[in-house]
């Protein structure tokens, strides 16, 4: 129905989480996603967070990113941990497709999580836990609603493992969608630090490791 795609737009509003203030230990960031202002333990927030709508992105664009480029910074108030929360990100297709994606993490009471994907003779319209639909010049596909994705989705996870182990099946489709998701994330994440053009194979190349401060942790 969509024909090519030429633009996809991701987003993802919400207010965030505590940062709580440095301790002798990390032991107050490993609790109500208090993690996600810190790189080393969390992968940042465009990682915990966005990789939602951009896991649709790349559903929708089915091709890997062969580079991407944007700007993030930390915007909230009183900032402690290293992890930014406003992002403005550009990936590029070998196909030719564009995607932007933007994210921010504030408490501004906006929320809002989606995908929208324009093509050649439609677009379509993905919402978290809202709607989705396709609108084209000739058809139209009025799509679905899941209010409670969050929950539900846990369930249908745990009934699908349930029946897997049952049944013996060792497919795990989402297995790949999950590995390319989360590195498109981080590859964002990356190229946003750097404010420079950062292609996936080069970000595949890069060596370089966060290693989270462990001193002072009991078991």
């Amino acid at each position: 129905m969509l024909g090519k795609v030429g633009l996809i737009q991701s987003f993802y509003h919400d207010d965030g989480f505590p940062d709580p203030a440095q301790e002798k230990t990390i032991e107050p960031l490993l609790h109500g996603l208090t993690w996600c202002n810190d790189n080393a333990l969390g992968g940042a927030y465009v990682v915990n967070c966005d990789i939602h709508a951009i896991d649709v992105g790349l559903w929708i664009a089915n091709e890997l990113p062969e580079c991407a480029v944007g700007y993030s910074l930390r915007n909230r108030l009183n900032p402690v941990h290293d992890s930014h929360d406003t992002y403005a990100i550009t990936f590029h297709f070998k196909s030719g497709t564009v995607w932007s994606h933007y994210g921010e993490h504030v408490r501004n009471n906006k929320s809002d999580i989606g995908c929208i994907a324009y093509g050649q003779t439609a677009f379509i319209e993905c919402h978290y836990s809202g709607k989705v639909f396709i609108r084209g010049i000739e058809e139209v596909w009025e799509g679905g609603e899941t209010p409670a994705l969050y929950a539900d989705g846990m369930q249908r996870n745990v009934q699908t493992f349930h029946r897997s182990i049952n049944e013996g099946i060792h497919t795990n489709p989402t297995l790949d969608p999950s590995v390319n998701s989360t590195l498109a994330s981080l590859l964002a994440r990356e190229a946003a630090l750097r404010q420079s053009r950062l292609t996936w194979a080069a970000f595949l190349q890069d060596k370089a490791r966060l290693e989270p401060d462990l001193t002072g942790l009991k078991v």
